[in-house]
């Protein structure tokens, strides 16, 4: 199933700058939706109360929020008698433009245009649904983060 899935591997940055942390997904998803450095983001969620090598909700669990000139604004994705859930590969089908963070069970990671940026293994998004999303957009339209997120439906 995942043979048609693109994926990235990208920790961001955390193998130089924070080699021993780990349950960060939340900060390599924020690092890299924002375009923003690991210890950036690190050090941003660690203000918003994030222990090291401790699991993090941000955005705020299933609500929209903003962060490092960007905003995130969460869209669900409930389950409907008689249709498949959301899974990574029909996100990346469904949402080819823009940039993403994706909630599966006990995970987030960033989806940039159509193309999962994580650092866990393809093999790993066999099976999963994806709960919701937050769709990444950049408040600060002068200043070019890297991406091109004005992308989604």
């Amino acid at each position: 199933m995942t043979e048609a899935l693109q994926h990235i591997y990208n920790d961001a940055g955390r193998k130089y700058i924070q080699p021993n942390e780990r349950n960060d997904c939340t900060v390599r998803a924020l690092a890299i939706s924002t375009d923003r450095g690991y210890n950036v983001a690190h050090n941003f969620l660690k203000g918003r109360g994030r222990k090291c090598r401790k699991s993090f909700f941000f955005p705020k669990k299933r609500s929209d929020d903003c962060a490092l000139g960007h905003e995130f604004i969460w869209r669900s994705f409930s389950l409907v008698k008689g249709q498949k859930r959301m899974s990574p590969e029909r996100f990346a089908i469904k949402f080819p433009k823009g940039v993403y963070i994706c909630k599966t069970v006990k995970h987030v990671y960033a989806v940039v245009n159509g193309v999962i940026n994580d650092a866990y293994k393809i093999d790993w998004y066999d099976g999963r649904c994806v709960y919701g999303c937050w769709q990444v957009t950049n408040l600060n339209p002068d200043v070019d983060d890297g991406w091109e997120n004005e992308g989604g439906q």
